[in-house]
């Protein structure tokens, strides 16, 4: 006995179904939701971090700005004030905020020291302006931020 045609054909049409939607690619995570998944090396407060900001940002990122007289990104960095500028306060540049506790994926200063912020729907430079931070220097950043961003 030969095999009903409908049968056959619901046969086929589920078989390519599932090969079709089981095909799919899914998303591989960003270099930083994959960093959000681990823990920092060590805790790392803002007192840690603030050196960095100021060897490398407060030329720009101060009360005076460059030459217009605005900080740079409306963003101060000065010691004392740099915590104000930058934990969950908004970016003006992307939709993330400028630090968001506990993780990278979500804290823009990550991806604009990362060079990645196009991704994250962001403009403007790479920071800091002109230059680079070292390796450590981003390690140690990155670990603040995973830390919880702590000020002490």
């Amino acid at each position: 006995m030969l095999p009903n045609r409908f049968a056959l054909s619901c046969s086929l049409m589920i078989s390519i179904t599932l090969t079709v939607g089981c095909s799919r690619k899914v998303a591989e995570p960003s270099a930083a939701e994959l960093a959000d998944q681990q823990k920092p090396s060590r805790r790392v407060t803002l007192k840690e971090v603030q050196p960095i900001f100021s060897r490398n940002c407060i030329a720009c990122h101060n009360p005076s700005g460059m030459d217009t007289g605005v900080p740079l990104g409306n963003l101060i960095l000065l010691e004392g004030q740099a915590a104000d500028g930058l934990i969950n306060v908004h970016s003006i540049e992307s939709p993330l905020v400028r630090v968001f506790p506990g993780s990278l994926s979500k804290s823009y200063l990550y991806y604009k020291l990362h060079g990645t912020f196009a991704s994250v729907g962001g403009v403007g430079s790479k920071m800091p302006l002109g230059g680079t931070l070292s390796p450590d220097d981003l390690a140690l950043i990155d670990d603040w931020i995973l830390s919880g961003a702590p000020l002490q």
